[in-house]
C-alpha cells in the first residue's frame, strides 16, 4: 500500500465520499496487515463511519482475519465496542465455529449488549462440535441470569 497513514485518515473521515474512496482503494490494494489499524478505528467508535467500516471488515474473505478479530474481541474492555466487534463476526461469511466456546463465555459472563451479539453468533454458526454444544448448553442452563437463558431458548430446545 502506497500511503497507509493517509488511507487510514480517509477511512476515519466523517466525509462519506472520502471514506468510500478509501474503501475502494483498500479493496483493490489492501492486505490483511492493515486490519489491526482498521479495528483501532472501530474501537474508537466515532459515529456513522463505524457502520461502514464494520460492513467493510465483515466482507473480508482472508481466513487469517478470524484470528485477528478474535484476539481483539478477547482484549477489548468496553462492552459497547466488544458488541461492535461481535457484529462483524456474525455479519461475516467466514466460519467462526471453532470459537463457539468463546462466544458462549461472552454470552454468560459479559454485559447483556455483548451477550446479545454472542447469542446471535451461536445461533448462526454453521457447525458446532457435539462436545462443545453440550458444554455451551450446560453453561447456559446453569447461568443464573434469566435473560441469558432467554436469548438462546429456541437454540437450547433444538439441541
Amino acid at each position: 500500500m502506497e500511503n497507509k497513514n493517509l488511507l487510514l485518515q480517509q477511512v476515519a473521515s466523517d466525509d462519506f465520499i472520502v471514506q468510500a474512496h478509501a474503501f475502494e482503494i483498500l479493496e483493490k490494494e489492501g492486505d490483511i496487515s492493515i486490519v489491526p489499524d482498521l479495528l483501532d478505528i472501530v474501537c474508537q467508535n466515532k459515529g456513522a463511519r463505524v457502520i461502514l467500516l464494520t460492513r467493510f471488515l465483515a466482507d473480508i474473505k482472508d481466513t487469517s482475519f478470524r484470528g485477528i478479530l478474535i484476539e481483539r474481541i478477547k482484549k477489548e474492555p468496553s462492552p459497547k465496542v466488544k458488541a461492535l466487534l461481535l457484529q462483524i463476526v456474525w455479519a461475516s461469511s467466514l466460519d467462526f465455529s471453532e470459537y463457539a466456546d468463546l462466544f458462549a463465555h461472552l454470552l454468560v459472563e459479559d454485559e447483556l449488549i455483548v451477550g446479545l451479539e454472542a447469542a446471535t453468533i451461536i445461533e448462526n454458526l454453521p457447525r458446532i462440535e457435539e462436545s462443545v454444544r453440550k458444554q455451551i448448553t450446560e453453561q447456559i442452563h446453569t447461568c443464573k441470569r434469566a435473560e441469558v437463558r432467554a436469548l438462546l431458548e429456541d437454540w437450547l430446545h433444538e439441541t
